[in-house]
């Protein structure tokens, strides 16, 4: 499931890479936050540890932040900065996932 969705996220990037618009936070939006949710779960939350939590909720992040690549690359160019709009995106993100690792609830079996 992992190779397919990171295979998905080659078409954004690859759309991106040829209007040379790819940036090194629309990498971070796809590898950082997802990331960064893990850590804060595994870290700071000591609930997460029940049931499949740690397995089953990162994933999620990382379909939602390629799903975010693709609204960078082909809706939000079309109105504002490309590069504008990447860091903003990706700070929402980062902030976002690292919240949501603090004080999601656990998935119980």
């Amino acid at each position: 499931m992992v190779g397919i969705v990171l295979g998905l996220s080659g078409i954004p990037g690859w759309f991106a890479l040829v209007r040379r618009t790819l940036f090194a936070t629309d990498i971070g939006l796809v590898v950082v936050a997802p990331l960064i949710f893990f850590f804060a779960g595994d870290f700071l939350n000591d609930a997460l540890h029940t049931g499949w939590g740690l397995v089953v909720y990162p994933f999620l992040v990382f379909v939602v932040c390629v799903a975010l690549l693709y609204v960078r690359v082909f809706v939000l160019d079309r109105f504002a900065d490309p590069r504008i709009g990447s860091l903003i995106l990706f700070s929402a993100t980062a902030i976002a996932a690292l919240i949501l690792g603090i004080v999601i609830p656990p998935l119980y079996e």
